[in-house]
């Protein structure tokens, strides 16, 4: 028998209960969000659990065995930011990197962020062996570094990062290109240059773009036909819809020289 799937209020309830049990020497708290929880000072979200626990129609068995490994994750990279406070500049520099990010973000914690849309932030990350932690106000002015200096930094990093990347491309007759490494930088790759030179090339100027979640970019022709433009948006929505780290259905106009978001009709 197929159970049934739990509210967002029950789902809160059973990741507190299956944490106390795994965690028993941390605390972890509701929040009147219920797809939010509190974890010492950092507000949780469950969103992208949750999103995968009604996509993936998990069973108990699955659905336990994907939040111990999430918060399995989120428990060592609040262990990592600690360990960032005694990390100098020096050492950090050849490991900061952009990422996107929804721009809800910096509501909860005083995140670096440079506006991308009003949807979607870009902010830095430290990219360690083992996850990653945003850069935070408190961060930059300790390492005595301006928020120019990291971006700059963060998206120097990102280009290396980014060298010898494979990307999907079909030449027509509707023509499009996806970026899809799933190593968690894939939408950030839409700020280089050299790929809306490379897109531009291919795919002529301005071309379209989205970014539905995290660890997804597609490019596409804006010449394309008016069936395949209405099957990608629709497919941009569903995607920003059920995916994990959503970012935005958002639509960009692309050209070498930058980026904007396409106005409404």
């Amino acid at each position: 028998m197929t159970e049934k799937m739990m509210t967002p209020e029950e789902y809160q309830r059973h990741v507190l209960l299956l944490l106390t049990a795994l965690f028993p020497e941390k605390y972890f708290e509701a929040t009147d969000d219920p797809m939010v929880i509190a974890y010492q000072s950092a507000s949780l979200g469950l969103d992208n659990l949750y999103t995968v626990y009604r996509r993936e129609q998990l069973g108990p068995k699955g659905r336990d065995e994907y939040i111990e490994a999430h918060f399995s994750r989120i428990i060592t990279n609040l262990n990592i930011e600690g360990e960032i406070e005694t990390i100098s500049w020096a050492e950090v520099q050849e490991k900061v990197l952009l990422q996107l990010m929804p721009a809800r973000h910096r509501q909860v914690v005083p995140l670096i962020y440079y506006p991308l849309s009003a949807e979607v932030d870009i902010g830095v990350v430290v990219d360690l062996p083992t996850a990653y932690s945003y850069v935070r106000e408190k961060d930059l002015a300790r390492w005595g570094v301006t928020p120019a200096q990291l971006y700059e930094t963060a998206l120097k990093n990102l280009e290396q990062a980014s060298a010898g990347l494979e990307v999907q491309f079909v030449a027509g007759p509707e023509r499009f290109m996806v970026i899809e490494t799933k190593d968690s930088f894939d939408a950030a790759r839409l700020l280089l240059s050299e790929i809306r030179r490379f897109v531009a090339e291919e795919l002529g100027e301005p071309c379209l773009a989205a970014i539905p979640n995290r660890d997804f970019l597609i490019f596409w022709s804006a010449s394309n036909s008016a069936d395949f433009n209405q099957h990608v948006r629709a497919q941009v929505q569903r995607d920003f819809e059920t995916q994990p780290y959503a970012l935005t259905a958002q639509i960009f106009v692309v050209t070498v020289a930058g980026l904007m978001v396409e106005e409404d009709d």
